[in-house]
């Protein structure tokens, strides 16, 4: 099968479809969460100016690439299609 095939959003059952909406803000909600609880640690913990600055710059862009990442997984569909199926 083809990379593009692999990719392409498959469709789901209406029973499972009404599943995206709570899923895609449970993802959300969760990254955010995450962004801003690490980005106190790094605050408290990391004093000079510059190694701060760049790792917060760093957690930033962590925390868009697990969102994006779970976006993307959500909107996909594949896991519902895998729990449907009875495989993990």
């Amino acid at each position: 099968m083809s990379l593009e095939a692999r990719l392409r959003p498959r469709p789901l059952s209406p029973r499972l479809a009404i599943y995206r909406r709570p899923m895609l803000l449970l993802v959300l909600s969760g990254t955010w969460h995450m962004r801003i609880g690490t980005h106190v640690i790094l605050e408290d913990y990391i004093h000079n100016e510059g190694p701060q600055m760049v790792s917060l710059a760093l957690n930033n862009f962590a925390s868009a690439v697990v969102a994006i990442a779970g976006v993307y997984a959500v909107l996909n569909g594949r896991h519902l299609i895998l729990a449907r199926q009875g495989t993990t």
